[in-house]
């Protein structure tokens, strides 16, 4: 996602995802300084076939 925006996720950590625009009351927010960032994604056909839609 281009741009400046902000990530969540739940407390129970099942939904999490971009913030582009909100208003909130009672929020906590924390920051995080890192400078680089690696991601390692399954192997094999399996990663193509997940649901990533959100119900």
């Amino acid at each position: 996602m281009p741009g400046y925006h902000f990530h969540f996720i739940t407390r129970d950590k099942k939904v999490g995802g971009h913030l582009l625009g909100y208003q909130a009351q009672n929020v906590k927010i924390e920051i995080d300084y890192t400078s680089e960032f690696f991601m390692t994604l399954p192997g094999g056909e399996g990663i193509y076939k997940l649901d990533l839609e959100v119900k």
